[in-house]
């Protein structure tokens, strides 16, 4: 006989002979593979035995996701399985994309501002020829209801993903979709030893549960600092739109954004915001405009307050407009002050971030980029030639960062030739 303990994350117990460990929130699948037997159950670190690793260097699959922070999720959860993982930040960017490219599973997040989910599958399923009928579209939403595979079946999916993703879900769906010939198995690849992981050291705060936002990157620490980076990255911005669609009653795109900011902001352990968010999306669902407007600016307030904890008080300061206008005229005085570089030392440069671009390593990347921006070649500042490679960087597209920064060499080339 199998025991299996329901239990949550933060009690730490060890269990012997036949107890196994679930640990919340989970998933019916979790409960499936005990019952068929397939011991794919989850560490209270978030990681998850398995019976039979993979990886798959061949296979490509498609992120897409409006928002910046999902998709850093996904990027690590799939990175050690070695798999290419290309994004796409909107239903359009998506279908550009398919006009030259074949990926072997689609994962398309379920609401998007333009063009959902839902809409650019259908799109999708509508091109001619066999790929765009067959290949596997997976939705990744965090309205997963009853009867939502069957929802998503008639609009086109093949399977979805609920968010905040469980690994052993997501393995099951690469297993499913991804072509057995491009699947390496474990008995063909020889693992590095795993080493002993540290004790997570987690700093507490009011408005971020910082251990379940590590529970939710599989108590990855640099994937969970990563994220936290691109939601303080991209907050400012958010408050902004959702501010705008309020004035202006635009309640359809209101209620996509503050989804968003639901999913997001439970995925970092600002589980208050996130359920706060929650009441605002369901309100606008159901256009309950007088709970919208009760409670819209208190969400806000939550929302400030959670980004001052990450990003410290320059944030509170960035809500001021005297601040902007001031790092702006920082910023022009610092262009005019900058040392002119060599062409030689130019293209070194520019050489060496080519080479960093393709190791996929954020950090690295941007310590190049930042040594870089205190420099101009031509009388240009580098901090803004530089400017879209750390907006395709930001995006996770690196393969296009590396092909931007390709062509710069290529000019500075022909310009001393």
């Amino acid at each position: 006989m199998i025991v299996v303990l329901l239990q949550n994350r933060d009690i730490a117990t060890m269990p012997g002979g036949n107890i196994k460990v679930i640990y919340k929130p989970f998933y019916v699948l979790s409960i499936a593979a005990v019952l068929n037997g397939d011991y794919t159950l989850q560490r209270l670190d978030g990681s998850h035995y398995l019976n039979k690793k993979f990886i798959a260097p061949e296979a490509s699959v498609l992120v897409v996701d409006d928002n910046l922070m999902n998709l850093k999720v996904v990027e690590g959860l799939l990175r050690p399985y070695k798999i290419k993982v290309f994004v796409a930040t909107s239903g359009k960017e998506c279908l550009s994309k398919l006009e030259n490219s074949r990926y072997d599973i689609i994962f398309m997040d379920h609401m998007m501002p333009e063009m959902d989910g839902v809409e650019t599958a259908h799109k999708i399923r509508a091109k001619a020829g066999n790929y765009f009928q067959n290949v596997p579209i997976v939705a990744l939403t965090a309205n997963a209801i009853g009867g939502a595979r069957e929802m998503f079946l008639e609009e086109g999916f093949q399977d979805y993903v609920a968010k905040p993703i469980e690994l052993s879900h997501m393995e099951r769906v690469l297993r499913k979709y991804i072509p057995k010939d491009k699947l390496i198995k474990a008995e063909d690849v020889e693992f590095a030893p795993e080493e002993e992981k540290k004790p997570v050291k987690v700093t507490a705060g009011v408005h971020i549960d910082r251990r379940r936002g590590l529970q939710y990157c599989g108590n990855n620490e640099q994937d969970y600092e990563d994220i936290l980076k691109v939601y303080l990255s991209t907050g400012l911005q958010k408050i902004k739109e959702i501010r705008e669609k309020y004035e202006s009653k635009d309640w359809k795109n209101y209620t996509i954004l503050v989804h968003a900011l639901k999913s997001t902001s439970i995925g970092i352990g600002a589980t208050n915001l996130g359920e706060m968010a929650k009441a605002l999306e369901a309100a606008g669902k159901t256009e309950n405009l007088s709970y919208i407007r009760e409670h819209h600016e208190e969400v806000m307030q939550e929302y400030e307050e959670v980004l001052l904890e990450i990003g410290g008080d320059n944030i509170r300061k960035s809500l001021a407009a005297e601040y902007v206008e001031t790092m702006l005229e920082t910023e022009a005085v610092e262009e005019v002050l900058k040392e002119e570089l060599a062409a030689d030392a130019y293209l070194f440069h520019l050489k060496d971030l080519v080479a960093l671009l393709e190791t996929f390593e954020m950090e690295t990347v941007e310590n190049k980029i930042a040594l870089l921006s205190e420099y101009s070649y031509a009388g240009k500042n580098l901090e803004e030639v530089l400017k879209p490679v750390r907006e395709h960087i930001s995006q996770f597209d690196f393969m296009t960062a590396s092909e931007f920064v390709t062509g710069l060499l290529a000019e500075g080339g022909a310009e001393n030739a």
